[in-house]
């Protein structure tokens, strides 16, 4: 069984992930706008 603290620490590890995860599609979405005007 995993402690509350840890199940808190994976929740914001998987949640830090999935924003990264977004600025990077972000980042490629404006260099395609940019590239593409």
């Amino acid at each position: 069984m995993l402690s509350a603290i840890e199940h808190i620490f994976n929740y914001i590890d998987e949640h830090t992930r999935c924003q990264q995860l977004f600025k990077k599609i972000a980042v490629q979405f404006e260099k395609g706008k940019a590239a593409f005007p």
